[in-house]
Parts: structure tokens; C-alpha cells; sequence
């Protein structure tokens, strides 16, 4: 997350996207790599014959991929009629339910073919991976004679070479090998620069490299010689799905998964490869994005929660962030064990020791110090923002963060502080409009005594809820005139926002971007794991909160939601925008949810909800027809809210919701 020196008193504190990142203008020589990657051979600089071999990935155009339980996709659940009876639901039934599973488990390692290798004469060669990958590699070489190898690893290439001056903090290792006479397979030993702070590596000493440059190498290289080994949390590739009719959304998403996974290697959320430790913002983005993934995550979602307890960090904000972690474990699992265990340590997150009698706070660190106020990052992403005094940025989130902890501290039978918690968030929701908002430009100040009006200040408050149904499209207005004038981490909140406020197609348009500050400009920049910045020449490569997209298409685009703890209760409510379909699964304890989206002379919303769920679902109401709705065949009749026609209490298994997309 952030360039740090040292963090003060707390703590002082298969992602393969070949058509993006070309391989044009290969050579001749250039090999068309598949199949598996390498032959049995000990680890280590043993003789070759019976030790791990380089286990299969998939050549061109596809990722290697391994790790975690297969997911459950069969199951009971039928279709049940809504209102009607009738069938015609959507493809599939629901699945299987599973248990939760708290139990922390060891990180994983993946063998990965290259994707591509050049020979450039002599004993040198250029190695290229289908994607960049937390890890070392392993290499099997025949040598006569005694002999030193050089490597260079990367995670940026300059033609059929390594970077060697990537810039920013994007990885270039040199490293050197001697090597014995025989037949080997060597792991290299990996030198990683590492924060004071780093969480230490579970099996080996890892970096995040796509590409290998090779010299002096004795014989000839062919891609069973070599592997890239991979490290990642157990994870089922399978759980999770989605496709669109945008390929450059495709895109996005394949993108924003992969860095789900592949930032898990450190069995902890941390923020990237440069300080290796965690931060309560970067993980609520990449709890919400894995759990999104997969029902494993949820174990290190709360091991990275319990480590933010014991080391917290500086940001004002990423105190509230706790707390929308704390709340979404509770929401995704069903189960209130963390809330309970670290109630007392949740209730500090409010940041209550700054408030004024108005509810309203001014944290009063500066730089890095204590409850700095940080808006987004990198800061050249605030859009101008001017902190000044009670920033309304900070204090939207806090409403937000009270609110929750009145949920909280209700779902713990805490009834007295469920009621203390939705007072405070009262006061505060009533004060923040009287303090910033102004009429005649129909958003929210930056602070108090600003005059200015950053996208910042309209964007969380949209997200945190705290905006008047009727100031929410003036306010949404303000975010669209502005822009990509946000970070990544900021992009978080401003596309939930936008969502919130039935902005789709802007906000799709956001998420599919190809301009300078997109998801698609990383890609075509050449990284494979979302980048700290939008701009890749700041920061590093392997920043996972930036992978938000990873969560915002199944919570907001596809609009899929627990409404009750566990999943007891799901809303579906897709807002596709322009796109023409779209389809996800998503896993949860109770089974996949399902959701398929198709706009042609009618609209149609499949679902297939897991046994021992229900549901309300939204289905767009085009046209302004009114509350009719064909549902698994037979007209039903719903409830109009807003844009939608509402269908609450849907029952498990397959359904099928179409109506005219205008009148006829």
C-alpha cells in the first residue's frame, strides 16, 4: 500500500491473457510450448530420478492451475415455483452445502510450464510464464563440467529480454548458480528485498516473476527443463465464474481473480510484494474479492483480521475498513464467533475519541503518523482533495462504520449498544448534511471551511449510504463529471457508489475502461496482477487492491448480496448497464449462487438458488411496464421499488424471470 520507512507506535507498526500482453514478432526459434511442465527430479542439486516432479500446466493460452478441493457444483434443489406454478428455470440446479471450516491452511505450490522460450545463442535464453506468480523456479541441468548460470528474474521484459530498470518497485532479481557436473533439477534460492515489517515466506523465500532470462546454460533448454513454482493459498479455480458480452470486462475480471489468488501467498492479506504486511483497506478489498472466489478464503480472511488486531496500522480511515471486514466475514459465514471474541476491539475502530458534540471527527495525524486521513492513493488520485479540518470523506465512512457496529453489536444480543451505535450514526448522518452540503453545486464539501468539491467527497458518501434518496442523483451527477479522478483503492468505493445509486451504465464503463486509469491499461502494460496505481510506472506490480473489480462485478454489477448472515437470505438485483448478457456463480456455505443476464426483444434474469436459501430478486423494469413479470412461465405479479419489479421470497433451485423490454 504505502511507501513507508516505519509504521510508528502500532507496530510502529490462471490468469492468462496472452492475447493482451503480445508475443508478436516471435523468432523462429521461438518454441510453441504446452503439456507438462518438466520431467521427475529431486529438488536441490540431487541426482535426477525420484523426487517431485514439475506437476502439469497448460501450454499457450491457458494458465496452470492447482490447488484447493475441486468445487461442488451437482447437488438437490429442484425448482420452485414463485407465486406461480411452473417450471422453465435456469440452467442448473443448486448445489451442495459445505461447512464452515476456520481452519488455517498451508500454502500451496503450483509447477507452471513457460508459455514461451526463445534461445538467443549460446547457452542464453529468454523464458516466458503465462503470468507472474509469487515464487522461484526450479531448473534441471545436464552439466559435464563444473559451471556458473545466471538468472534474471522480473516481472517486466524490454523485447525478448528482463527489465533490468523496471522503475517504480517492480521486481528485477539477479541471481547466480553453480552448478555441479551431472544431471540435476536446482530450486533457486530467492533474495527478496523485504520491509521491515514483511511477513515472513511459509515454504521458501519467494518474489513475483513472469520472466527469466538464462546464461551460460550448458546444453540446450527446452521447456522441460524448467518451472516456474508458484505459491498461493489452496484455491479452487472452479468455485467462481463469469462471463460477459464485453470481452475487455472478460478481461477485467480474469485479471482481478487471478490477483485474488495469487496475492495469497503469504497465507495473510497483505498489501503487495514491497512491505509483505497487512492493512486493514487492502484486506477488506481482498477479503471481499476472495470470498467472492471461494468459500477457503474465509479462514484466512480472519487470520489476516487477527493479525490487523494485533498490529494495526496508521490510516484514519482503514479503522472503519476494520469494521466492514469484521461485518462481511459475519455476512458470508453465518457465524458470529469473531464479533464476539473481539468485540471490545472492534468498538476502538469508531475513531470516537475525535468526535465533537455533533458526532462529526477531525483525526489529527499528519504524513504517516496516527490517524492520518489518506482520502485514496497514490495522492496525485485525490482529486485535489482538501483534507482541511473534518474531512466530510472520513466522516461519511465513519457513519457508515457506526452503522455496522449497530448491527454488530445486535447480532451479539447487545441490545443497549445496538441502540447507542444507531444513535451516533443518527447524529452523525444529520449533522453531515448541515455541515457539507451545498445546494446550489448539489454535492458535499471537502471539509469544513472548503470550498472545493473532489469526486472523493460525493463518492463515499454514495457508498456509505449517507446521502438523501432525494440529493442522490445530483450527487451521483457531481462523481460522473469528474471522471476517473480516483485511485485504485478509491475505485472501491466510488463504483459501489455508483451502483448504489442505480448508476450502471457509468459505472460499467468504468470498470471496462481502456483509458490510462483502467484495469485494461495494466494489462496492456504488461502486468498480469493488478498494479498499486492505475499509473504502472508508480509502485508495484502485485498489489491486490486493486483487484476490486474481482468483487464489485458479483456485488454490484450482478448485484449479488447476503441480505442475512450466512447467505440465509440473498438478494439478486443485476444492473448489466449496456452490456447485452452476462452470467457468474459465485460459491457460498450453502452452495453456488447463480445469475444470468440476457437483453434482447426481452429481458431475462436466470437464478439458481442454493437449498436452505431464499431470495429477492430485482428485475429491471424497462420500459416502465409495471409490476407483470413472466416467472418460470406464469405471469406473476411483484413489487415496484424504485427501477425494479421485486420478487421477495423466492425459494431455492432454478428460476426464470422475463419480461418485454418496452411496451409492444
Amino acid at each position: 500500500m504505502f511507501k513507508l520507512a516505519d509504521r510508528s507506535a502500532n507496530f510502529a507498526r490462471s490468469l492468462l491473457l496472452v492475447g493482451v500482453c503480445s508475443c508478436s514478432n516471435q523468432k523462429a526459434s521461438d518454441a510453441a510450448l504446452g503439456g507438462s511442465a518438466g520431467q521427475a527430479s529431486t529438488v536441490g542439486g540431487h541426482d535426477s530420478g525420484g523426487g517431485n516432479s514439475a506437476a502439469g500446466a497448460s501450454g499457450t493460452g491457458g494458465s496452470a492451475a492447482q490447488g484447493g478441493n475441486s468445487g461442488t457444483n451437482g447437488g438437490s434443489g429442484g425448482t420452485a415455483g414463485v407465486g406461480t406454478a411452473g417450471g422453465g428455470g435456469a440452467a442448473g440446479d443448486a448445489g451442495a452445502a459445505s461447512v464452515l471450516d476456520e481452519t488455517l491452511k498451508p500454502v500451496v505450490t503450483r509447477a507452471v510450464a513457460p508459455s514461451r522460450l526463445v534461445s538467443l545463442g549460446s547457452g542464453h535464453y529468454f523464458v516466458e510464464f503465462p503470468a507472474a506468480a509469487f515464487g522461484t523456479l526450479d531448473i534441471t541441468i545436464a552439466a559435464t563440467s563444473a559451471t556458473t548460470v545466471t538468472l534474471k528474474f522480473g516481472e517486466k521484459k524490454s523485447g525478448d529480454a528482463v527489465d533490468v530498470n523496471p522503475g517504480g518497485d517492480v521486481t528485477y532479481k539477479l541471481e547466480t548458480l553453480a552448478v555441479t557436473p551431472g544431471t540435476k533439477t536446482y530450486r533457486i534460492t530467492q533474495h527478496p528485498t523485504l520491509g521491515f515489517f514483511a511477513r515472513p515466506d511459509k515454504l521458501f523465500a519467494t518474489i513475483p516473476f513472469r520472466y527469466v532470462e538464462v546464461s551460460n546454460y550448458p546444453g540446450t533448454l527446452t521447456a522441460a527443463n524448467l518451472s516456474q513454482i508458484a505459491v498461493n493459498y489452496p484455491f479452487d479455480d472452479n468455485a467462481s465464474s463469469f462471463s460477459s458480452s464485453s470481452s475487455t470486462l472478460n478481461a477485467v475480471w480474469d485479471l482481478t481473480k487471478y490477483s485474488t489468488k495469487a496475492c495469497t501467498w503469504l497465507g495473510v492479506y497483505v498489501d503487495g510484494n514491497r512491505e509483505r504486511c497487512p492493512y486493514e483497506a487492502d484486506a477488506y478489498i481482498q477479503m471481499l474479492s476472495h470470498y467472492c472466489q471461494d468459500t477457503q478464503a474465509y479462514a484466512i480472511g480472519r487470520a489476516s483480521l487477527t493479525d490487523l488486531i494485533a498490529h494495526p496500522s496508521w490510516p484514519a480511515e482503514w479503522a472503519f475498513n476494520f469494521i466492514y471486514a469484521a461485518w462481511t466475514d459475519y455476512l458470508w459465514t453465518g457465524d458470529a464467533s469473531f464479533l464476539a471474541a473481539n468485540y471490545a476491539a472492534l468498538q476502538t475502530k469508531t475513531l470516537d475519541k475525535y468526535a465533537r458534540a455533533d458526532g462529526l471527527i477531525n483525526p489529527t495525524g499528519t504524513g504517516i503518523s496516527q490517524d492520518t486521513p489518506v482520502v485514496d492513493w497514490p495522492y496525485q488520485y485525490r482529486d485535489g482533495y482538501d483534507v482541511g479540518s473534518y474531512p466530510s470523506s472520513v466522516n461519511a465512512q465513519r457513519y457508515r462504520a457506526l452503522v455496522l457496529m449497530g448491527k454488530i453489536a445486535s447480532a451479539l444480543g447487545k441490545t443497549s449498544d445496538a441502540t447507542k451505535y444507531s444513535n451516533q450514526a443518527k447524529t452523525v448522518y444529520d449533522s453531515f448534511q448541515t455541515a457539507y452540503f451545498d445546494a446550489s453545486q448539489g454535492t458535499y464539501f471537502d471539509s469544513l471551511v472548503s470550498t472545493h468539491f473532489a469526486l472523493h467527497a460525493s463518492a463515499y458518501p454514495l457508498a456509505s449510504g449517507i446521502v438523501p434518496a432525494e440529493k442522490v442523483a445530483s450527487v451521483a451527477n457531481h462523481v460522473k463529471s469528474r471522471g476517473m479522478a480516483f485511485g485504485v483503492y478509491g475505485a472501491q468505493y466510488v463504483i459501489e457508489g455508483l451502483y448504489n445509486a442505480d448508476e450502471e451504465d457509468y459505472a460499467l464503463g468504468l470498470l471496462s475502461s481502456t483509458s490510462s486509469n483502467s484495469w485494461y491499461h495494466m494489462l496492456a502494460s504488461g502486468s498480469t496482477i493488478t498494479t498499486e496505481a492505475f499509473d504502472p510506472t508508480f509502485g508495484d506490480w502485485s498489489h491486490v487492491w486493486g483487484a476490486a473489480p474481482a468483487n464489485l462485478i458479483p456485488r454490484s454489477l450482478m448485484g449479488i448480496e447476503p441480505l442475512e448472515a450466512g447467505f440465509a437470505k440473498i438478494q439478486i438485483k443485476p444492473q448489466i448497464g449496456t452490456l447485452s448478457s452476462a452470467s457468474i456463480k459465485i460459491p457460498t456455505l450453502k452452495g453456488p449462487v447463480s445469475v444470468s443476464v440476457t437483453k434482447g426483444t426481452t429481458y431475462q434474469v436466470l437464478v439458481v438458488i442454493p437449498t436452505g436459501a431464499t431470495a429477492k430478486v430485482y428485475v429491471k423494469d424497462y420500459g416502465s411496464l409495471g409490476p407483470t413479470v413472466m416467472v418460470d412461465g406464469a405471469s406473476a405479479t411483484g413489487t415496484i421499488e424504485g427501477k425494479y419489479v421485486v420478487f421477495d421470497g423466492v425459494s431455492s433451485g432454478s428460476h426464470r424471470f422475463e419480461r418485454a423490454m418496452s411496451a409492444q
